[in-house]
């Protein structure tokens, strides 16, 4: 993917699809992944 988008332009989001690197998309990707840990007890 690198290749054909630059290196560090995208990102994998929470549910496996490719998104660009945006602080919105990292901020989006903490929170289901915060949530996710609670769920299952791990802090």
């Amino acid at each position: 993917m690198d290749r054909l988008t630059g290196e560090g332009n995208n990102m994998r989001s929470f549910d496996g699809r490719m998104v660009p690197k945006t602080p919105e998309n990292l901020e989006a990707l903490r929170v289901r992944e915060e949530e996710a840990r609670k769920r299952l007890g791990i802090k």
